[in-house]
């Protein structure tokens, strides 16, 4: 005999009324909550990535003056900078070596693609940096080659901080993050800039197509410069 309705005691009644509201609660609170461990991780993300930006940035920064020395060392054919290179390559070597460090692998809170793609394609470019250097010093590249090579590698360093704009939402930590990427992106104008110059050191004058390379990359300096400066106000 089917169970009736009027059969059913009270106190079940108001309990099997109250159980639908009380599971479209508990599903907003679940959602919730997930939403906050997001967040949570995003946020673990974000700080881990900027504690090891530092390390990043010092071997971008010493990839870019090693880019220009050898710029300057091909251009002139090894009569300038041949006493300065070695050391140069040593101040990147010890970035290098604080990177690895630091950065050991992509894992744990940086097992996200954001970071993890351009810091393993920087990783696989940083393992051709030997050969480069031999190839720089037999000239058998020239300053186009040679910073076909240190230019995209800087780039992907560059991209791995950039990264914690994907995982974050916070109004203050992107303008921060702009503010700071717009910096590095300005010093690496600057130094793309630089290296372009003084690839022509053995020329009294730059070639127009010279000329006009560092023109650009001039402006588009002074134009990230500008977003810098803007940011932080």
């Amino acid at each position: 005999m089917a169970l009736s309705l009027k059969n059913i005691p009270i106190a079940v009644r108001i309990a099997l009324l109250s159980f639908v509201p009380l599971l479209a609660l508990f599903a907003v609170a679940a959602t919730e909550l997930l939403a906050k461990r997001q967040q949570l991780l995003n946020a673990e993300a974000v700080a881990h990535v900027a504690e090891l930006a530092p390390a990043i940035s010092g071997l971008v920064h010493e990839l870019q003056k090693e880019r220009g020395t050898s710029a300057g060392y091909i251009g002139s054919k090894g009569a300038k900078f041949s006493d300065v290179i070695g050391a140069r390559r040593k101040d990147t070597d010890r970035a290098f070596q604080a990177f690895e460090e630091a950065i050991p692998a992509a894992t744990g809170k940086l097992a996200f693609d954001g970071f993890k793609a351009p810091y393993d394609a920087a990783r696989a470019e940083l393992k051709k940096l030997a050969q480069v250097r031999s190839e720089v010093d037999a000239f058998s590249r020239s300053v186009p080659q040679m910073a076909g090579y240190y230019t995209p590698l800087i780039a992907k360093l560059l991209a791995s901080v950039e990264s914690i704009a994907l995982v974050t939402d916070e109004g203050e930590t992107l303008r921060s993050l702009v503010a700071y990427m717009a910096f590095l992106q300005a010093k690496e104008r600057a130094g793309i800039e630089r290296a372009h110059g003084r690839g022509r050191v053995r020329v009294r004058c730059l070639h127009t197509r010279g000329l006009s390379q560092v023109c650009r990359s001039g402006g588009n300096a002074d134009v990230v410069r500008c977003l810098f400066q803007s940011i932080r106000l």
